[in-house]
């Protein structure tokens, strides 16, 4: 809420700032900041009256927690200039035309300047990221790891229950059952083994939906996207094992069935 700084702000006859949400929330509460006054120390106690109130920003870390934060005209009444500062520049297009735009303005303004350091704010959030980033190849690799197995250990799961029950399809078979139907029985039983899992799986999610979230930027531990994406793949993974064994039992010939010693 409120407006940003403008030109009349500089060296002007009254200290203005803009101050962020915690801060606003901090000291206002629900009320309106704008118009009332903050004093502060620096060096010596001095004070500015809120003309704007501006969203919470993270600096150094996407897990940092936001701070109480306001920010002066870069030139003050106080007549104090800063020994460093920073600029936003919001651009469309390739950034390394943007960044040589740049430099070329700052040596055309302050030609004693030193040259001008250029980040990206994706560079710079990805250099934040690093560790979460490795830790999640190695939590995807471990985790294609883990469906691998559990999909060889339900394929061989699903193949011997069908070899043990060799003898009931042909008997089905010869009274009567098509393959479609030897087909039904066997996913329909491997299906269930998902069902049980998910039953089992999904409140888990509910029992460390706090640790979960702790790990995540933008998603809820609740995320539907996020939970529902996993278990369709294991649904597909499981239908897949539990085919090809319920294919090979569909097309036993019945009096070999019959007659097979499991």
């Amino acid at each position: 809420m409120g407006r940003v700084f403008g030109s009349a702000d500089e060296n002007g006859s009254q200290d203005v700032g803009v101050i962020n949400q915690t801060l606003a929330h901090k000291f206002f509460g629900n009320s309106n900041p704008l118009g009332k006054r903050i004093w502060y120390d620096h060096d010596h106690t001095q004070q500015f009256v809120i003309v704007g109130v501006a969203a919470d920003s993270k600096h150094n870390s996407l897990r940092e927690a936001a701070t109480p934060e306001f920010w002066l005209p870069f030139f003050n009444a106080a007549g104090e200039e800063p020994s460093f500062c920073s600029f936003q520049v919001r651009y469309v297009g390739d950034p390394a035309k943007v960044s040589a735009a740049v430099r070329a303005v700052a040596r055309e303004v302050a030609p004693a300047v030193p040259p001008v350091e250029i980040r990206t704010l994706n560079e710079l959030m990805g250099e934040s990221l690093t560790a979460e980033r490795a830790i999640s190849l190695l939590s995807g690799g471990f985790g294609l790891l883990a469906l691998m197995l559990a999909s060889i250990g339900l394929y061989g799961v699903v193949a011997h229950n069908v070899a043990a029950r060799i003898n009931e399809i042909g008997i089905r078979m010869a009274i009567g059952a098509q393959p479609r139907d030897i087909l039904r029985i066997v996913l329909h039983e491997t299906l269930g083994l998902v069902r049980i899992g998910m039953a089992f799986g999904l409140p888990s999610i509910l029992a460390a939906k706090l640790w979960i979230s702790s790990q995540l930027f933008g998603l809820t531990a609740l995320d539907p996207l996020a939970i529902a994406a996993p278990a369709l793949i294991l649904a597909v993974v499981t239908g897949v094992a539990g085919y090809v064994p319920a294919r090979w039992a569909s097309r036993v010939d019945p009096m070999v069935a019959l007659h097979y010693d499991g």
